[in-house]
């Protein structure tokens, strides 16, 4: 089974991906979180 997890850009330009966490516990959909997906590449070739 594939999940495609739908990202998009900050201000900056810079790539993010929202998640969210939950336990348990929690009832869906838990507390979301804003991750960067640092691929390391500066630009510079």
């Amino acid at each position: 089974m594939s999940v495609v997890i739908r990202g998009s850009f900050d201000v900056r330009g810079a790539p993010r991906v929202r998640i969210h966490v939950f336990r348990d516990i929690h009832s869906a959909p838990g507390m979301a979180l804003d991750g960067l997906i640092d691929t390391g590449f500066s630009g510079f070739l």
